[in-house]
């Protein structure tokens, strides 16, 4: 495995690259790096920048702390459901439906959001 090069040092061996000043082979030689290697971080610079030279790869601490966020959020958003369920008419929360769905989701993905059943949301009263 090779040295580990920051998106700084990797944007530096680009633009030298770049400038022509030395041969291609010799910058990958000097860097211990292949043409390959070269050739992907000069079209990432190209299309991004520095900042899309940068290593997204997490470590496993980054991951487990990623995690631990979203299970958070997703246990507040459990509550707010929740809520809504009891402070809304089933009426209210079919027009909530249609909201969700006109932002994207599927009247399917909105229900289950809401702890909705398909036949309440449905479901129509007969007036006689």
């Amino acid at each position: 495995m090779g040295k580990k090069f920051s998106a700084g040092e990797k944007a530096s061996i680009v633009m030298e690259g770049l400038s022509e000043k030395i041969k291609l082979t010799q910058l990958c030689n000097k860097y211990q790096i292949s043409k390959t290697q070269y050739y992907r971080w000069k079209k990432k610079f190209i299309n991004g920048g520095i900042e899309n030279l940068k290593d997204c790869r997490k470590s496993e601490n980054n991951i487990t702390k990623q995690l631990e966020r979203l299970n958070t959020t997703n246990e507040k958003l459990h509550i707010v459901v929740e809520l809504l369920k009891e402070k809304y008419s089933t009426g209210e929360l079919r027009r909530i439906v249609a909201k969700l769905a006109e932002e994207g989701f599927s009247v399917s993905e909105a229900l289950e959001c809401l702890g909705m059943n398909k036949s309440t949301y449905y479901y129509q009263k007969i007036r006689i």
